[in-house]
């Protein structure tokens, strides 16, 4: 359904945007808001959020807009690096300072030299790790591992987390004095599931960016599978959001022009740990605990509503099917039959 191509025009700013962030909704406005001021300041910021809320486009915004934007934005991801190399990446190191320096190396403190340095998953930083961080954050000063000498540095820390981290400080987990060096300026980055006005925009959005990058023939989404887009827990995020709608994009009929409501359902229906909200989007459900049950549909009811809208969609051709929500054939005939099999009848000469 998709021609992949490059196009210069992918990374635009879409419309209902500030700062290249979508979103109009009073949560996302006040995290606009703490853009600006964090950008006028020299002040340390810790962004909090869920992942795939969009953390690191909070800093990259602050960067781009602060009077650091001529300088370098070095971005780095505690989480996706093994604990021994955490300290090495952020300050360097000499050469012959463990087995296989054969030399030295800047660290990201100094190649962010005169710009921002963006710290991501601070809250999997090492404790031992973490003392030498409070230290630069004091003095603007590093020591390379296995040197000798300090090196000046002027690089603006913004930090970012999923974890929790004040019961991580209860748990000795992450050091006080670091924290509250670093939580100069909070931003909460909201989830999906408490925006979910911002939806359509994102939606629309993320269409646009998916035809640029690959040629779908789908420009739109109607508004029922808008408000099947709205009803959904949404627990990977914004991130989930724009993996979906591209994953119904580039799976499409040639033809198919719009995102439908059993487009949205078949695709969710494909993923094993997820629930949608009852009517009304993002708010808990009210009223007895019976109505709540009932308002929150089981993991069987939500596989079964997918298999058949797929079903439906491709005329009960069970490969394009399985396909579309993401399973094997084999695995939707024994879903099929299961659901099909009669009941066992037991006759009082069989107990």
């Amino acid at each position: 359904a998709c021609r992949r191509d490059s196009h210069p025009d992918l990374f635009r700013e879409p419309g209902g945007s500030r700062y290249g962030i979508i979103g109009h909704t009073p949560g996302m406005q006040k995290v606009f808001e703490l853009i600006k001021r964090s950008a006028e300041v020299f002040s340390n910021v810790l962004i909090l959020g869920e992942s795939g809320t969009g953390k690191e486009l909070v800093a990259q915004a602050i960067h781009k807009n602060s009077p650091r934007s001529a300088g370098p934005y070095v971005a780095m991801n505690c989480a996706a690096m093994p604990e021994a190399l955490v300290e090495s990446e952020l300050f360097g190191y000499e050469k012959g300072a463990f087995t296989g320096a054969s030399g030295s190396r800047i660290g990201r403190f100094e190649a962010a030299d005169g710009g921002t340095l963006f710290i991501d998953e601070i809250g999997d930083c090492p404790l031992p790790v973490q003392a030498k961080l409070l230290r630069v954050l004091e003095n603007r000063v590093v020591t390379p591992l296995g040197g000798h000498r300090d090196v000046k540095v002027d690089s603006r820390v913004i930090a970012a987390t999923s974890r929790d981290l004040p019961d991580m400080l209860v748990k000795a987990q992450f050091r006080d004095d670091l924290f509250y060096r670093l939580n100069v300026i909070t931003i909460q980055v909201p989830p999906l599931r408490n925006r979910i006005e911002d939806i359509p925009l994102l939606a629309r959005s993320f269409i646009d960016r998916v035809n640029a990058q690959n040629h779908c023939a789908i420009n739109t989404v109607s508004e029922a599978a808008v408000d099947a887009l709205k009803r959904y827990r949404w627990p990977g995020n914004v991130r989930e959001l724009l993996n979906i709608i591209e994953r119904i994009m580039v799976l499409a009929d040639k033809s198919k022009t719009m995102i439908t409501s059993e487009d949205v359902i078949a695709q969710i229906a494909g993923y094993h740990d997820l629930a949608k909200l009852p009517e009304g989007g993002g708010n808990a459900p009210t009223g007895t605990p019976a109505a709540q049950e009932k308002a929150v549909p089981t993991l069987s009811q939500l596989e079964d509503e997918g298999i058949q809208a797929a079903l439906k969609r491709y005329n009960n051709n069970k490969t394009r099917a399985a396909n579309a929500i993401g399973i094997s054939v084999r695995t939707l005939q024994r879903k099929l039959a299961s659901k099909e099999a009669p009941p066992m009848v037991l006759l009082r000469g069989d107990l």
